[in-house]
């Protein structure tokens, strides 16, 4: 299960012990998330940026406060 957390004032995603979850995919991942295609780039311990193919911005923050509301990450 992931697990939306902070990490500044953006919201990004901790991601399941990997000894436990070896499939996990590391590195750019292509996905798809409210109908668009994204890629997301999977590291050690999180997903930390997506982006659609054309775009520099990171559209993780602004999705999971999409789904999740302003305090999404927050305790």
């Amino acid at each position: 299960m992931l697990k939306v957390i902070r990490s500044g004032e953006s919201p990004i995603l901790m991601l399941p012990d990997r000894a436990a979850n070896v499939n996990l995919p590391e590195g750019w991942t292509d996905l798809i998330a409210d109908g668009k295609a994204l890629r997301a780039n999977f590291v050690k311990i999180a997903i930390n940026v997506v982006r659609e193919d054309a775009e520099d911005k990171n559209a993780l923050p602004e999705l999971l406060l999409r789904w999740f509301g302003p305090d999404a990450g927050c305790r």
